[in-house]
């Protein structure tokens, strides 16, 4: 079975938390919300957590890897044969340059991204790519029995999800600016309101 890797997203200009009411940044909430809820059902990924990352990977939408709306930065995988696998719910894949943060220091590459119709195709398979990944199991399970939105975030940061060190404490604060805990379909013991 193929390895599916998660990266930090393609480079792109950093997120700007300022400004928490813009109607643009609103706009993107509005526009997330339905398909991180839409797959939180599906795989017990918190709805909170993925608007989150939808905002902190692709810039509040704006960088989703050009036409592949790929909001996640989902890798497909090339086999010794040279065959691409984007799995079930993708499209297709493109080719484009990205930041690794490798052996302590960031180096530029590129590699192959999974590209989808739309938005909602690329929050579900994050999900699954999530629910599918052994390695995730645990925070899957605490987030169902606790609802914690946090100890989710905590959770993929102690499962390697992503390069970032400190990447749980980020999807926290914009979790919290943002309000996102609201859009949870499981309960969360611990919103901040």
């Amino acid at each position: 079975m193929q390895k599916h890797e998660h990266t930090k997203h393609p480079i792109r200009n950093a997120v700007k938390l300022k400004a928490v009411h813009s109607p643009e940044y609103l706009k993107f909430i509005d526009a997330a919300a339905g398909p991180a809820q839409s797959s939180e059902l599906q795989t017990g990924v918190p709805a909170s957590i993925t608007i989150a990352k939808g905002i902190l990977e692709s810039a509040w939408g704006k960088h989703h890897i050009g036409p592949a709306n790929n909001y996640f930065g989902v890798k497909a995988q090339e086999d010794k044969k040279g065959t691409v696998d984007y799995g079930s719910i993708a499209t297709g894949y493109v080719d484009t340059k990205t930041r690794e943060h490798i052996g302590g220091k960031d180096k530029t590459i590129t590699d192959h991204f999974r590209s989808y119709s739309n938005m909602t195709d690329s929050f579900t398979d994050h999900g699954m790519f999530i629910k599918n990944n052994s390695r995730y199991r645990s925070a899957l399970d605490a987030y169902a029995k606790t609802g914690d939105a946090e100890e989710f975030a905590r959770g993929l940061q102690e499962a390697h999800y992503a390069t970032d060190p400190n990447y749980a404490e980020t999807l926290i604060k914009i979790m919290g600016q943002r309000k996102l805990y609201q859009y949870n379909k499981t309960a969360n013991v611990t919103a901040k309101k």
